[in-house]
Order: C-alpha cells, then sequence, then structure tokens
C-alpha cells in the first residue's frame, strides 16, 4: 500500500539494505532484481524507464499477494 499511495520518500517508510549497485532493496523480499538504467521515454504524464538486469536473487517462500482490497496467499 505504501508503493501505491502517493506519499513522498516512500523507500524511507519500508526496512531496505543496499544492494550491489548501491539500490535499497525491500528486507524479506522473496525477489529483489537489481537494474541499469537502458532506457528512458516520455510516456506523457508518466516516465517510462527500461532497465537491463544486472543481479537477480529469489528467496524460498509463499508470496503474499493483495487483490480486491484483500491480501491473499498462494496454495
Amino acid at each position: 500500500e505504501i508503493f501505491a499511495s502517493q506519499l513522498e520518500d516512500k523507500v524511507a517508510r519500508v526496512a531496505c539494505s543496499a544492494g550491489e549497485g548501491g539500490c535499497p532493496l525491500i528486507k524479506d523480499a522473496l525477489a529483489a532484481v537489481e537494474c541499469s538504467l537502458h532506457a528512458s521515454y516520455d510516456g506523457g504524464d508518466h516516465l517510462i524507464v527500461l532497465g537491463l538486469i544486472e543481479r537477480l536473487s529469489v528467496l524460498g517462500g509463499k508470496p503474499l499477494l493483495r487483490y480486491r482490497g484483500r491480501y491473499l496467499r498462494l496454495p
């Protein structure tokens, strides 16, 4: 809900650690993707950013999903 909000500095509101490239990675996340900037495009009222994956890590566990206003777990 934090990242879908209009709050300022959303990353400061969650526990993070620095990735190898220095970007913030959410602690205890089941997966992390570190990218470098490949290209960016004007999307009108948005900026479309295309990243090149530099590092990927995946931990075991079941993801928590949010769907139609409710939290769910995969079986």
